[in-house]
């Protein structure tokens, strides 16, 4: 017996058809859901890799083209800056902000916005340094 024209598609087909549909969709869905978590994971900022010639010659500003949020987290995540001395962190970043903010710091800079859902505060690079004059420790604060 032939089937006719206007027979609808067999059943193993029709499940062949659903289980491709329900895989593509589940590739899309994942590959968004990863994509939103890291922009999410990155406060909603386009990361690039820091460059001391460009953080100095590009002030912060308060938005989220700012440069140096956007250097920020690959400068930290480098360690670049522990055990550097004074001199050696001024010129890397340049002198640091003229603030009374976080003044339990010795180095001080403004990054940009902060990062998340409410945006009312700026976030700050803040270096400290030990009793020989070397950086200990290096982290990006609110204020």
């Amino acid at each position: 017996m032939q089937p006719s024209s206007t027979q609808k598609n067999p059943p193993n087909l029709r499940r062949t058809v659903k289980i491709a549909v329900s895989f593509l969709a589940a590739i899309i869905l994942s590959t968004a859901l990863y994509k939103t978590y890291d922009w999410l994971d990155s406060g909603g900022v386009s990361r690039i890799p820091f460059n001391s010639a460009t953080w100095i010659s590009t002030p912060a500003t308060f938005n989220h083209d700012s440069v140096r949020q956007r250097m920020v987290d690959d400068l930290l995540n480098s360690g670049v800056i522990n055990g550097l001395s004074r001199p050696q962190i001024t010129a890397l970043l340049g002198p640091p902000e003229n603030t009374t903010y976080f003044a339990d710091n010795d180095f001080v800079y403004m990054v940009g916005p902060e990062r998340g859902f409410i945006q009312i505060d700026s976030e700050w690079l803040t270096i400290k340094l030990d009793a020989a004059g070397k950086a200990v420790e290096a982290r990006l604060r609110t204020d």
